[in-house]
């Protein structure tokens, strides 16, 4: 039944990810010093950027810190030093309002863009990989065909469950009984680069909701410069009547909040350079046992 409400709210445009909304934004960053003795930290908190679908206004953020971008998919980044006394508790709090667009891209004559990947620990290429490809796909499939063909084999292949603050890969993705929805973008991402598609993973919060967790899709970025998304595990939730934001094949609403996009790449941070899985939730560099950090993200529709 509730399924099928959600359903007619979709059909008659009523679901509020069909349209534009304005968002007011805080993304709180609770760091709290567990230790007798005081230590230093950088905190990397991800901003959220300009995109297609997405105009952030009005970035606040109280403490004193450098704007930094890194230069693979150009992710923006706040990067504060940080002294904590014994016991301190921190909360860092970056503020700003963000006016969010629906994508829906139109499924017919689809040219993507040809894989330009390097290496990368998310993306497989390995004889499974191959495997899957040669049982699902045809050589006389179009581009489209084969988006299609491999987006409902992930998501009809993969259970979603047991969600991380990190990333499945792919072999995690095909050994586990469940993962979470990054789980479904590292194996999607890797069957589309196997058949020279190119495509990347999209980071960042559901928005407009209660509680806004963390979430991850997909953009296959095209030749005419638009971008065709996927969300094959909020479509499989919203099927199995567990969850109903919005997702699925060709279409994302404008229920979140992009902070970052690619996987596996390297971070200026201080004066070295760090490799991370993801940019995503705030995190100390170098790591460190003895402090603690919370991410929340708290939005209100205006």
């Amino acid at each position: 039944m509730l399924k099928q409400q959600h359903r007619i709210k979709r059909a008659t445009g009523y679901a509020f990810y069909l349209h534009s909304q304005d968002y007011k934004i805080e993304y709180q960053v609770t760091l709290t010093n567990q230790d007798d003795q005081a230590h230093n930290t950088h905190i990397i908190i991800p901003s959220a950027p300009h995109t297609s679908s997405q105009h952030p206004t009005s970035i606040e953020i109280h403490e004193k810190g450098e704007l930094k971008k890194e230069k693979i998919y150009n992710n923006q980044y706040f990067e504060l030093a940080v002294k904590l006394r014994p016991h301190e508790k921190k909360v860092i709090t970056t503020k700003f309002c963000i006016h969010a667009t629906p994508i829906q891209t139109p499924f017919d004559s689809l040219e993507p863009k040809k894989s330009t990947l390097s290496n990368s620990r998310f993306i497989l290429n390995d004889s499974r990989i191959k495997s899957i490809i040669q049982s699902q796909i045809k050589n006389t499939y179009s581009s489209g065909e084969k988006i299609k063909q491999l987006y409902n084999y992930v998501k009809n292949r993969l259970s979603y469950g047991n969600p991380i603050s990190g990333l499945y890969t792919p072999n995690q993705a095909l050994s586990l009984d469940c993962v979470d929805c990054g789980g479904f973008v590292t194996l999607l991402c890797s069957l589309l680069h196997s058949v020279d598609i190119e495509c990347y993973p999209v980071f960042g919060f559901f928005a407009g909701y209660k509680k806004n967790t963390m979430h991850a899709w997909i953009e296959v970025p095209l030749e005419n410069g638009d971008v065709f998304p996927l969300d094959p595990s909020s479509d499989k939730l919203f099927d199995e009547g567990r969850s109903f934001k919005s997702g699925g094949l060709g279409w994302v609403g404008s229920d979140r909040i992009i902070f970052s996009k690619g996987s596996d790449f390297p971070l200026s941070i201080n004066t070295s350079s760090a490799q991370i899985d993801i940019l995503q939730n705030a995190f100390c560099y170098p790591a460190n046992d003895k402090l603690t950090l919370e991410t929340n993200l708290h939005t209100t529709r205006t």
